[in-house]
C-alpha cells in the first residue's frame, strides 16, 4: 500500500526515479494506515515544508482525528498533510506559486477505528435528550444519560419512567411485554462528563443552543472521548460546520436531528460537513434505522434541515396573522386543520412546542413582526407561567400536563 500510494503521489508531480526510492523507505518505516492513505509523524512534514518546494496533498479526512495533525508522505519536492495543515501552509503555497494535488481515497481500505455502534451517549435529558435516549435504550442499546448535576439526573429518572408508561400506552411494539422495562435496565447515569463518554461509540449532543455552550461542551468532549467515539449533534438552528472545528475530529462530526415524540415522528435527519467522513455518515444512518428511526439522508448542509425548513415558515405566517389582527389562534388553527387534514395546527404546535422556545427564537430575529410576537408571549401568557402544553396551558387549556407530548418539529 505504500509502495502505491507514493507511487501515485509521485506521479502527480512528476518526481525523479530516486524520490520513488527514498518515498518507498519512509511509507514502510513510519506509515500508519488510513483509510485513504497513510499517516506519517508530523514533525517531518514540518522539516520538508522548510524545503525549496513543497506540494501539498490531502491525503484524507480521517488524520486528524487519527493520528495528531499532519499526513506526509514523501519528502524534498512532495509533501503531503491533512487538513489541518493545509490551511497553515495555504499562504505559503500561494506566495510561492505551488501546487495543490488531491491524492484520490483508497476504497479497499477501512477505517481501523470504525466499530459498530454498541455504546451511546446522550448529553442532555430535556424532553427531547431523553426521547433519544429512552428509544435508543428501548431498541437495545447501552445508553448513558449525561446532564449536569445529581439534580437533574434525578429529575430525568423520572421523566424516563413518564416515557417507559408512555410506550406501554401508545401501544409501541413490545413495550407492554418488557421491552419498556428493558430499556429503562439498558438506561445508565452520570454527572460526570469524563466518566459518561469512558467507553461511547456514538455521543450524541443535545444541549442548549448556544454556540458558546456546544463550543465548551465539545471542547472538553474531544479531551475525554476515545478516538473511535463519533460526535453526533442534534441541533437545530446551528449548522454542524459552525461547530466541527471544537470538537477535534470534523471527520468524525456529523449532525442527527430528531423530531419530538421520537417513537411516533420517528424522523432521523442526517447531515454532514464537507469534513464528515463517509464511513461515519453511514454508520449514523445505519445506526438510525436499528434505533426504529428512518434516516432522511441531508445532501449538503441546510439550516433547518427539511423538518424545520418546511415547518418554521408555517409557524411565522402563523404568528404574523396573529400580530396583524387577522384571526385568532383558534381560527388560524381550524383552518389548517379542516383545510389540509392535518392532526394540529399552527399555534397547537406552538404550544407543543413551548412558549419560552418560541419566545426566545423570535427575540433573536430583528424582524418587527417578530419583535412583536416575542412581546404578545411574553405579556399575555409567559409572564403568566402560561407556558404551553407542559404547564397546563398556553394558547389552549390542557386537562393534564402532557410532559411526554411534542410536536412533529423542535
Amino acid at each position: 500500500m505504500g509502495e502505491f500510494v507514493c507511487k501515485a503521489l509521485l506521479a502527480s508531480v512528476r518526481c525523479r526515479t530516486q524520490h520513488a526510492s527514498f518515498c518507498n523507505r519512509l511509507a514502510r518505516s513510519r506509515a500508519r494506515s488510513t483509510p485513504y492513505g497513510f499517516a506519517f509523524h508530523a514533525r517531518s512534514a514540518r522539516r520538508a515544508e522548510l524545503g525549496t518546494q513543497v506540494v501539498v496533498v490531502p491525503l484524507n479526512r480521517m488524520d486528524s482525528a487519527d493520528f495528531g495533525h499532519c499526513c506526509l508522505g514523501c519528502s524534498g519536492r512532495t509533501v503531503c498533510v491533512g487538513a489541518r495543515c493545509q490551511s497553515a501552509l495555504s499562504a505559503r503555497m500561494r506566495s510561492g506559486g505551488l501546487s495543490l494535488i488531491a491524492l484520490p481515497p483508497n476504497p479497499n481500505q477501512k477505517d481501523p477505528l470504525m466499530t459498530a455502534i454498541k455504546n451511546v451517549t446522550v448529553l442532555g435529558t430535556g424532553v427531547l435528550g431523553s426521547q433519544i435516549a429512552f428509544q435508543t435504550a428501548f431498541h437495545g442499546f447501552s445508553v448513558v444519560a449525561y446532564d449536569i448535576n445529581a439534580e437533574v439526573i434525578e429529575q430525568a429518572k423520572a421523566r424516563f419512567t413518564g416515557l417507559a408508561q408512555t410506550y406501554i400506552d401508545e401501544q409501541v411494539a413490545g413495550a407492554a411485554d418488557g421491552g419498556s422495562a428493558a430499556a429503562l435496565s439498558n438506561i445508565s447515569y452520570s454527572f460526570e462528563l469524563g466518566d459518561a463518554v469512558k467507553d461511547a461509540d456514538l455521543v450524541i449532543e443535545v444541549v442548549p443552543e448556544s454556540l458558546e455552550i456546544k463550543r465548551a461542551v465539545y471542547t472538553e468532549l474531544a479531551k475525554l472521548a476515545p478516538p473511535k467515539t463519533i460526535f453526533a449533534t442534534n441541533s437545530s438552528t446551528l449548522l454542524p460546520s459552525a461547530m466541527k472545528d471544537f470538537t477535534g475530529r470534523p471527520d468524525r462530526f456529523i449532525a442527527l436531528h430528531y423530531a419530538n415524540r421520537v417513537w411516533s415522528h420517528n424522523t432521523a435527519e442526517i447531515m454532514g460537513t464537507p469534513d464528515t467522513a463517509p464511513a461515519v455518515f453511514q454508520t449514523i444512518v445505519d445506526f438510525a434505522k436499528a434505533t426504529g428511526m428512518v434516516p432522511i439522508e441531508i445532501k449538503k448542509e441546510h439550516a433547518g434541515y427539511i423538518l424545520n425548513s418546511l415547518l418554521v415558515p408555517l409557524l411565522n405566517a402563523a404568528s404574523d396573522l396573529l400580530v396583524d389582527g387577522i384571526a385568532e389562534p383558534a381560527m388560524v388553527d381550524k383552518t389548517w386543520r379542516i383545510a389540509t387534514g392535518a392532526p394540529l395546527g399552527p399555534f397547537q404546535i406552538f404550544d407543543i412546542v413551548g412558549l419560552k422556545t418560541a419566545y426566545n427564537i423570535s427575540q433573536m430575529n430583528p424582524d418587527p413582526k417578530k419583535q412583536a410576537f416575542s412581546k404578545l408571549l411574553k405579556d399575555r401568557y409567559i409572564d403568566k407561567g402560561k407556558l404551553g402544553a407542559s404547564t397546563g396551558e398556553g394558547f389552549y387549556s390542557y386537562p393534564e400536563k402532557q410532559l411526554t407530548h411534542q410536536a412533529p418539529g423542535d
